[in-house]
């Protein structure tokens, strides 16, 4: 008997695998079509180059004092200037609108920025969802703030409260890992919706003697919030900027750690000045300069800085780059290229040292910064 034919087996594909099997469609993630910028160089490098992703989860972590609800005010003014909104959950009642213009913003009352104080932790959920579902009818790009994750009690430990039980352990928790489960992942992926969450440190219960190295803090509200965020971002502030005589307004030095990132390397760290009152919060050319000057990519003759074979102060330096946009932007390539690594620092260092007889003194009287 001739052999039988085997017979020819038909090629399926994953796509129908899982369409049959589940009766969905396959689901393919677009790439990030927006990006907020953080209004600092060296953050957005950190970050991955270009700012706060829309269509993620942001988590913005750190001590009190160290400049969170700042940045994520400066986030909400970049997405107005880019034509879009902004909402901002005050859970903890305690944005102050006056300082809003001090931070950039046009007025005490700025166009499609959007506060609310919540009474609960599902009237949080609510607005988010419902902004989400209806992103459409809004204008985009769209920057949610929520102040701050863990200042929000759920209805159910509220009445837990009135009917006089004690026993309230981790209802949040609960609340927010169930929400974040069944609506944010629903939504927010590959909408123009940035959701930056702010949350707070605690001491570490327990630990008395802590080996070398070891945290004695973290972030509270359970874990969904770090298993749901795309992007962590720790902030510090380990030295105040004092007011002095040229009016120059007082703040802090931020430090910046990515510590988780699904866009870019993490672990990188970002360090700007960050302002109190006036210079919009972060000022994008200030931070610049202190950065060239802390790696060297500028070199200094003792209170000046060299730049173009002339010795100039920090203001004139700051006029000099914003009236020459190439300028700025050499400079700015420059320190990316020593951010990321690409070269070494001979090589970035755009005007190396000079005698002094060879630098011209600048002829206008600039009052240091």
């Amino acid at each position: 008997m001739p052999p039988r034919k085997k017979k020819e087996q038909e090629e399926v594909s994953v796509l129908d695998i899982v369409k049959a099997s589940t009766g969905k469609e396959l689901y393919s993630p677009s790439p990030i079509k927006i990006f907020i910028p953080t209004g600092v160089p060296q953050l957005d490098w950190a970050i991955g180059g270009f700012g706060w992703p829309s269509g993620r989860i942001v988590e913005l972590f750190g001590p009190p004092g160290s400049g969170k609800t700042g940045l994520a005010l400066i986030a909400c003014r970049s997405a107005i200037t880019m034509g879009g909104c902004a909402v901002f959950i005050d859970g903890e009642k305690a944005l102050d609108v006056a300082r809003l213009p001090k931070l950039g913003f046009s007025s005490v009352d700025p166009p499609n920025f959007y506060a609310y104080c919540p009474e609960t932790l599902e009237d949080c959920h609510s607005i988010i969802e419902g902004i989400l579902s209806n992103h459409s009818k809004l204008p985009n790009p769209i920057v949610i703030v929520w102040d701050s994750y863990v200042s929000c009690s759920p209805k159910a430990e509220l009445e837990a409260i009135k009917k006089g039980k004690k026993e309230t352990v981790a209802m949040s928790s609960r609340a927010n890992s169930a929400w974040f489960r069944r609506t944010v992942l629903n939504y927010a992926i590959n909408s123009p919706v940035c959701i930056i969450i702010i949350n707070q440190l605690r001491d570490t219960i327990g630990v008395w003697s802590p080996r070398p190295g070891a945290k004695t803090t973290k972030s509270p509200g359970g874990k969904a919030l770090s298993f749901y965020s795309s992007l962590r971002v720790e902030t510090n502030s380990p030295a105040r900027i004092p007011a002095t005589t040229n009016s120059q307004s007082p703040g802090i030095f931020m430090n910046c750690t990515v510590v988780k990132n699904r866009q870019g390397p993490s672990h990188r760290v970002a360090n700007f000045p960050f302002y109190e009152e006036g210079h919009g919060g972060v000022d994008g050319i200030s931070a610049l300069i202190h950065y060239s000057i802390l790696k060297g990519v500028l070199p200094i003759s003792g209170n000046t800085v060299v730049y173009n074979n002339q010795k100039m102060m920090k203001p004139k330096l700051w006029s000099y780059l914003y009236e020459n946009p190439q300028e700025l932007e050499k400079l700015k390539s420059a320190c990316r290229d020593m951010f990321n690594g690409r070269t070494d620092k001979k090589d970035v260092i755009l005007y190396p040292t000079i005698p002094d007889e060879e630098i011209e003194e600048s002829s206008d009287e600039v009052v240091e910064e």
